[in-house]
């Protein structure tokens, strides 16, 4: 399941932003420790201050790495699930009428 994550720093995520890498490392092997792989990380500037996707086995493995980046707090995070053309697809099949 590919998720993509939009993420706030907090105030405190904010004074410690030089350490943001080394977080997103620690996130990257926490992710890793359920399965799951971070596709990519960017830092942004705009609205959100970074985002990131990612691919776990399902949705409790989703919820644990982002409740675990979150407790931190240094950032919120969005998820979003993401479908690739094939999963749309069969999205699209369940649809009545199209």
């Amino acid at each position: 399941m590919k998720y993509v994550v939009l993420i706030d720093f907090t105030e405190e995520g904010l004074r410690a932003v030089g350490n943001s890498p080394q977080r997103a490392a620690a996130f990257r092997s926490h992710v890793e420790s359920v399965g799951g792989t971070v596709i990519q990380v960017y830092w942004t500037l705009g609205r959100h201050d970074g985002i990131l996707t990612m691919d776990v086995p399902d949705e409790a493995s989703a919820a644990a790495a982002l409740l675990n980046l979150d407790r931190g707090g240094y950032v919120h995070a969005e998820a979003m699930r993401a479908f690739d053309a094939h999963e749309f697809e069969t999205v699209l099949e369940k649809i009545e009428g199209l």
